[in-house]
């Protein structure tokens, strides 16, 4: 015999979700790769925590069937999402997460999409318990044989009893309206930071660099336009079935362990000359804290916070420099040439650079790459793909800004003396976000190194850029 649902906690889609979810988070997105940061890991960070949230926030409004419907179609669109995440995981860093596991994860997610799908179909037949029906002897007690002191004394009764049960309703009633303020500001809440949500996937600037100034205490809110919403600062309110609700949200910028590489933390920035990677506390600008909060009369209110992240990604990967020198740019798409080299061979196989021969190094400027966003982009990692005999190596310096004309080659602790230097090929590095943000341009200096003996090049054939718009 089934059991009585009366919480969403006990949907068996719900804890299903809820458990998968945990071992996502917690056995798969740590081993991915940090080149992933902003793109998978955070897509199925996201994905994967919103199918037990949208089943538990539906759940509240399963008395209104399109309502409770859209969640459950939220949910089992997020379900998918964090599927073909999964998927893209066993495809691409089979190497960095156990294959069964993450197997058995999609699996679960089939099963989860197909319980949203029978739950969404099948809710309007489960019924409430509906109370049995009692037919009273009223009519039998006011009988033509009652006397008029019998009548007069179930008249007084009966007041006794309906006051005494308005005195115990007035506060229900109360609690209930209460109840649904609650679950409208909870609502208004979602709603500006899906908006938000939306908002950063389409155009971080919007919200990086905000009307007025950020902070724990600013307000904004948002104003739909003819295609999008728009940011402007203070608060607005809006009228749900009688009552006046005001809403606004404010920005703050985060910060991360290790230097930007590692958890957020609340802790201050402190020294990075190491860049990424290194001991201490580092601005994210690739992050920002959303806190929406509602308030309604009484002095209620509530308040919601999630973290955005710069999620889009974008790679500039070059492939061939056979064409040859003095292109210094900007181009706007990868192609076979570069600005400048020294002791390079480039020509010797189409497709790679190596040391030319018994050379102890050298080294290729590439050409200016233009991103074409104006409000500038986030570099984000470097790797290269080839192959790295014992005792060589391969390092990088990064240049961006937003003029053609001025550039700083620069490596992980701001510096021109310190270089970006994979331990192998296929390994991404992070680039210091405190030199290469908001940067419309950028550009790559590689340095090949011989071994000690100079008999053996490191050989490059790739190199790979993961930016954010």
């Amino acid at each position: 015999m089934k059991s009585k649902i009366t919480s969403y906690r006990d949907l068996d889609v719900y804890q299903r979700a809820y458990n998968v979810s945990i071992s996502v988070m917690t056995k798969v997105i740590p081993n991915l790769p940090e080149s992933e940061r902003y793109d998978l890991k955070d897509q199925l960070s996201r994905s994967s925590k919103a199918v037990p949230r949208l089943i538990a926030e539906g759940f509240a409004k399963k008395h209104q069937k399109s309502g409770f419907q859209k969640y459950i179609d939220d949910a089992m669109a997020e379900s998918n999402e964090t599927q073909v995440g999964l998927s893209q995981c066993l495809d691409i860093y089979s190497k960095y997460i156990d294959i069964t596991f993450c197997e058995n994860l999609i699996r679960e997610y089939d099963i989860i999409g197909k319980q949203l799908y029978r739950l969404r179909e099948s809710w309007d037949k489960f019924s409430r318990l509906k109370p049995k029906d009692q037919t009273g002897s009223q009519d039998q007690k006011l009988s033509s044989g009652q006397s008029l002191v019998e009548i007069i004394i179930a008249i007084a009764v009966g007041a006794i009893l309906i006051g005494g049960a308005t005195a115990v309703l007035i506060p229900i009633l109360r609690s209930n309206l209460e109840t649904r303020h609650v679950q409208i500001a909870t609502s208004l809440a979602q709603e500006y930071l899906d908006n938000l949500q939306s908002l950063a996937e389409s155009d971080w600037q919007i919200i990086y660099s905000p009307p007025s100034a950020k902070g724990p205490s600013s307000q904004f809110y948002l104003r739909a336009t003819s295609t999008t919403y728009e940011i402007l600062s203070g608060a607005t309110s809006t009228v749900v079935e009688g009552r006046t609700f005001t809403r606004y949200f404010s920005i703050e910028n985060t910060s991360r362990n290790l230097c930007g590489a590692s958890d957020i933390t609340t802790n201050a920035t402190s020294s990075c000359a190491s860049g990424p990677g290194s001991s201490g506390v580092a601005d994210d600008p690739s992050t920002q804290k959303i806190t929406t909060t509602i308030t309604w009369p009484e002095n209620r209110s509530i308040s919601k916070s999630q973290y955005l992240t710069r999620s889009r990604n974008k790679v500039f990967v070059q492939t061939d420099w056979s064409g040859g020198p003095d292109q210094e740019g900007p181009i706007t798409s990868e192609n076979n040439k570069f600005f400048t080299s020294s002791v390079i061979d480039y020509t010797s196989s189409v497709g790679s650079i190596t040391i030319q021969g018994s050379a102890a190094s050298g080294t290729l400027t590439s050409s200016i790459f233009d991103t074409q966003v104006t409000n500038g982009v986030a570099v984000n990692t470097i790797m290269w793909q080839g192959n790295q005999p014992s005792g060589t190596s391969v390092k990088f310096q990064i240049a961006s800004s937003n003029s053609t004309s001025t550039w700083s080659y620069l490596g992980p602790d701001g510096s021109d003396t310190t270089y970006y230097t994979p331990t192998d090929a296929n390994m991404p590095v992070q680039i210091n976000l405190a030199q290469h943000n908001n940067k419309r341009y950028f550009r790559y200096k590689i340095f090949l190194e011989s071994d000690p003996d100079q008999t053996q090049s490191p050989r490059v054939d790739d190199v790979i850029i993961n930016w954010s718009p």
